[in-house]
């Protein structure tokens, strides 16, 4: 999924992304990738849900200012 958002293939990230959800512990980071992508394709209702979702399983909301 990185691979296709670097090389700025958006829409396929997202849907990679999205799969990894599914099977990943890391979600925070899946979260904030996609919703980068979500960003750049201005689908930005769609970014405000990974925004909140990431909100309420990070320990520290203020440590999403490092992304």
């Amino acid at each position: 999924a990185n691979i296709y958002f670097f090389v700025g293939a958006y829409e396929d990230a997202i849907k990679l992304y999205t799969n990894l959800l599914i099977t990943s512990k890391n979600q925070k980071e899946i979260l904030i990738m996609r919703n980068n992508c979500y960003m750049i394709v201005k689908e930005l209702n769609n970014a405000l849900s990974d925004m909140d979702k990431i909100i309420k399983i990070s320990n520290d909301p203020k440590s999403l200012t490092d992304y």
